[in-house]
């Protein structure tokens, strides 16, 4: 099972300092009567409708406002025990009208049993690992703020495990004036938001958040041109990134709240710390791209506008040789997928003697996305590398020396070329058997029923010897046994973006117009069958350029996890 870590976080378009034990009450602001878990009852005799004082005070009361601890003995001697606190502050609604009363009710039917188990462990505060009277507390700490929007109260209760470091939140949207609960969309009218693009903008937010978070890791520990360690921290952050990258926001519409009228939302994020999760409050992020244009040997554009970047390549000598051969059409624009922030600027590098351009995009959190031309040309469509590795806390694309620099917020510049010719030219050979978490003596295969069982149709991994070389086995009609290379390019909502190039066959080379080459989306499936106590793992592989490689008209296929 996976730890799961805590965090409060406030996201506005950068990642603010993370919060502990966030929205405890001030003491002037509980009713001291509360205390030792009496339970408050809610003035049925006060009439608020014209009041024009909408804070605490006049709305909120507490349920419970109880602090304790407990021992919990886990051996014979008199120093075998572990002493765990808990705290309990949960609020209702000092009201009687119908909406407070729905909020109520739902508070205390979550709360009412575990406000007994309190006095249970007032009586009884320490206990055996092994005495199943003893009731533990759901949670270690129970608190609450408030927001108020004018009339609007944006109710958010934080719940903290006992066990690891876990929070969890509910959140009630009250109308003080109007007496009413409000949903989940009208609290998204409320803020002005449009409901049918909300998901779009609370991912782009989550994308935010999270990239500030690889952000200050590289700052702390990676640098273009380091080791394979750092490199290998840096493929768990794009498995996790991809995770939520896939997360469907909705699943947090009744998450939603006002903080001084600006819409925002809990969400769930995978992160790699630890393997866990974390529920951070997000900012919803609205897609706001700067138009430009940018040119390359007076063939390449890269176009932004209206909210959307592309790139059409012209013909002329210089393109005919070098994308002469590949998939793409002269004069076509192309849409870059796997962009989800806000750029604000673009260069256009070139690496080796070939002189490949490779756009690069400036996003307003300081982050930096590079669009890798070699490997999507090949297969004829277009994704983006983002965030790209070891680059954060750039304020604007400038020229040093002829070069393109990257400068820092902090005034210092570095040489944005020769940073990314490192990243392109230099990952470690396990980069895409890590990405894609394939393991030693591990690949995953496609069968067909036969009248004695399954036979092998395809089957995908990597060379035991040399973990860079892909293979892709292919049994229909003639037994192949191609090799090639696997490489990164991006990914999108549904998975990971990858290119494929298969340069041999039956371990003899094979002339380059008889190359196998393809863009495939990889999504990879892990899950427990509780039923049959079973762990199953799937790669979903969805063809999405280029060759034909599976027989079946690009279609997606799903392949299993086996022994290569």
């Amino acid at each position: 099972m996976m730890k799961k870590i805590s965090v409060s976080v406030l996201l506005v378009l950068t990642v603010c300092a993370m919060l502990s034990a966030c929205g405890k009450k001030e003491d002037s602001m509980r009713d001291e009567s509360l205390v030792g878990g009496e339970t408050a009852s809610v003035a049925d005799d006060v009439e608020k409708d014209n009041q024009e004082i909408f804070d605490d005070q006049n709305y909120l009361t507490e349920l419970v406002n109880e602090n304790g601890s407990y021992k919990l003995f886990f051996g014979d001697g008199e120093q075998d025990f572990e002493e765990y606190e808990y705290s309990y502050v949960v609020p209702l609604i000092n009201s009687d009208k119908p909406g407070a009363k729905e909020i109520n009710d739902a508070i205390h039917s979550e709360f009412d049993e575990e406000i007994a188990n309190l006095e249970k462990i007032r009586n009884k505060t320490s206990a055996s690992a092994f005495d199943e009277d003893f009731v533990f507390p759901n949670w270690a700490a129970v608190n609450y703020k408030t927001f108020w929007n004018g009339s609007l109260l944006s109710l958010v209760i934080e719940k903290m495990s006992p066990y690891d470091d876990w929070t969890e939140y509910t959140v009630f949207n009250y109308d003080a004036k109007q007496g009413s609960q409000l949903s989940a969309s009208e609290i998204v009218s409320r803020a002005g938001m449009d409901e049918d693009t909300l998901s779009a903008d609370v991912k782009r937010g989550v994308l935010y958040y999270y990239d500030q978070m690889l952000s200050a890791f590289f700052e702390d520990h990676c640098k273009p041109g380091d080791g394979q360690d750092d490199q290998i921290v840096y493929v768990d952050y794009l498995k996790m990134r991809s995770e939520n990258l896939k997360r469907d926001p909705k699943s947090s519409d009744n998450m939603y709240y006002l903080d001084e009228g600006q819409l925002k939302v809990y969400s769930t994020i995978d992160v790699p710390a630890g393997g866990g999760l974390i529920n951070v409050s997000i900012t919803p992020v609205k897609e706001d791209m700067k138009d430009f244009t940018k040119t390359y040997m007076d063939c390449v554009t890269i176009t932004s506008a209206n909210g959307e970047i592309s790139i059409c390549v012209n013909e002329n000598d210089w393109s005919q040789e070098t994308f002469g051969s590949s998939n793409i059409e002269f004069g076509k624009e192309y849409t870059v997928n796997g962009l989800y922030k806000n750029y604000k600027d673009c260069e256009i590098l070139d690496l080796g003697n070939a002189h490949m351009p490779y756009p690069v995009l400036l996003c307003d959190d300081g982050t930096v996305a590079y669009i890798d031309m070699t490997e999507c040309a090949l297969t004829g469509d277009f994704y983006a590398t983002e965030p790209m590795y070891g680059v954060q806390g750039v304020s604007e694309f400038a020229r040093e020396d002829g070069a393109v620099a990257a400068r820092l917020e902090s005034g210092d510049m570095f040489n944005l070329q020769q940073n990314l010719d490192e990243i392109v030219n230099n990952r470690y050979p396990g980069f895409m058997k890590q990405l894609l978490s394939i393991y030693s003596l591990e690949g995953f295969e496609l069968d067909k029923s036969a009248d004695n069982g399954t036979i092998p149709q395809f089957y995908v991994g990597f060379h035991s010897e040399d973990e860079s070389v892909f293979l892709f086995q292919d049994y229909v009609g003639e037994e192949h046994r191609r090799e090639g290379r696997l490489n990164f390019i991006g990914m999108d909502e549904q998975g990971l973006i990858v290119s494929v190039v298969l340069s041999r066959d039956n371990d003899q080379d094979i002339p380059e117009n008889m190359w196998k080459k393809g863009i495939w989306r990889i999504d990879r499936e892990d899950y427990w069958d509780q039923a049959e106590e079973v762990s199953y793992s799937y790669l979903m592989i969805t063809p999405l350029a280029g060759d034909d490689m599976f027989g079946n008209s690009m279609e997606a296929v799903k392949l299993t996890q086996c022994c290569g």
